[in-house]
């Protein structure tokens, strides 16, 4: 069990550093997206889903790069491609350099990803799975503890350029911690049918549940939620506030909310696996989570004051945690119960997800003058996706060998 949640924590460690310059655009882009050479908020919204859309057919090649190289390959090369990627934030200015290097910080998190679930998957049992899972996804979530805090208040006090050439620097360290960390091993054997049965198993109609629920639950948590935070921050704070003698404004303030969460998440998300682990209550669990989102978002629709607003975004976040963390926990147990699948399952499961982050954004911005009418709408989802988490609870429970 301690050798196992070294190892899980070690790629971990690595994915939240790398991830730091990801966060920072996420707080700063809806913003200050002038800056950075565009031309609309669409393009804006076009940028942050690019690297996930470019995704989806990289998900299988990464598979097909895993089957035939080991996990420390992979990860070295994903940490110098978000070296390249982050660094060109504060240098490049314009949609179409920022498009390509989207696209190579896509390469790099499908590495980052596809080898941090793999390795869950393979160290774990029924026994402790959740807690792995848990602390797998709390601790790459510190790196929006970092990205998000630390990259939106120190590109309003120092600067883009400084803040971009520092997250780079700290990612290209990684390299040896990798080296050291990441043991070397090729964990299955090479299967040639593997993007045949992957679009099988997409349309098998016993993975739809699976597929559907974290396709949308990552659209909301990771495409909406997150791309619209800093708005939303925005709409309730419109100007500059006072904190200890400093000015901070909406991109300061959505940071500190995104680092609240990255930081209770390494305490929240191995309890909420390991309680599930124990007392077998993920779907309902899950189908709470989902439905208090729903009200927290039609609640931070309307005007209200900068206390209860904060209080409603870290209630919205807290239940992200819980969300996010046992959606990939599901996963991971259909993923475990597969005898000869369990890669093409992983994988196709990061693809669904992809896509979902990767739509986010992209309806997001449709919405340029009001999130009201989103947040509305993406309420009523949530609550018909709690009632189906539970109906399929029910399904189950009442066909137990099934």
């Amino acid at each position: 069990m301690i050798e196992s949640k070294k190892f899980v924590a070690g790629i971990a460690i690595i994915t939240a550093i790398c991830l730091l310059g990801n966060a920072m655009l996420y707080v700063v882009l809806p913003i200050y997206w002038r800056d950075f050479g565009l031309s609309s908020l669409w393009e804006a919204g076009v940028l942050l889903s690019i690297n996930r859309l470019l995704r989806l057919p990289l998900n299988p090649l990464v598979n097909w790069f895993y089957n035939r190289f080991d996990k420390k390959t992979g990860v070295i090369v994903a940490i110098i491609l978000a070296f390249i990627s982050t660094l060109s934030y504060g240098f490049l200015k314009g949609f179409i350099w920022l498009l390509i290097m989207r696209c190579v910080w896509g390469a790099a998190w499908t590495l980052l990803r596809i080898g941090g679930l793999l390795t869950v998957v393979e160290l774990s049992s029924d026994k402790n799975r959740g807690e792995l899972m848990g602390t797998y996804n709390s601790l790459w979530g510190l790196g929006h503890l970092g990205g998000a805090l630390l990259g939106g208040l120190l590109t309003e006090l120092v600067g883009l350029k400084f803040v971009t050439i520092t997250f780079g620097i700290i990612a290209l360290l990684c390299i040896p911690l990798a080296y050291h960390i990441i043991p070397h091993g090729i964990s299955r054997p090479i299967k040639k049918e593997i993007p045949t049965k992957l679009i099988h198993l997409l349309f098998e109609k016993k993975n739809r549940p699976l597929f559907l629920s974290g396709f949308l639950i990552h659209m909301i948590y990771f495409g909406i939620i997150a791309f619209t935070l800093s708005r939303i921050v925005e709409f309730h704070i419109p100007h500059n506030i006072s904190v200890l003698g400093l000015l901070i404004g909406a991109a300061s303030i959505s940071g500190i909310i995104q680092a609240l969460k990255s930081g209770w998440e390494p305490f929240v998300s191995p309890k909420v696996g390991k309680l599930t682990d124990t007392k077998g209550i993920r779907s309902p669990l899950l189908a709470m989570a989902l439905i208090s989102t729903a009200f927290t978002l039609v609640l931070i629709s309307i005007p209200s004051t900068i206390f209860l607003a904060i209080l409603i975004l870290l209630v919205m976040q807290f239940m992200s945690t819980i969300a996010t963390t046992l959606c990939d926990t599901l996963a991971a147990d259909k993923t475990a119960k597969e005898n000869q699948n369990k890669t093409e399952i992983m994988t196709g499961y990061t693809i669904v997800t992809d896509l979902g982050v990767a739509i986010g954004p992209l309806l997001a911005s449709l919405f340029e003058q009001s999130l009201t009418p989103l947040y509305v709408g993406t309420a009523v989802l949530l609550i018909g996706l709690g009632i189906s988490v539970l109906k399929s609870t029910s399904t189950e429970a009442s066909n137990p060998s099934q």
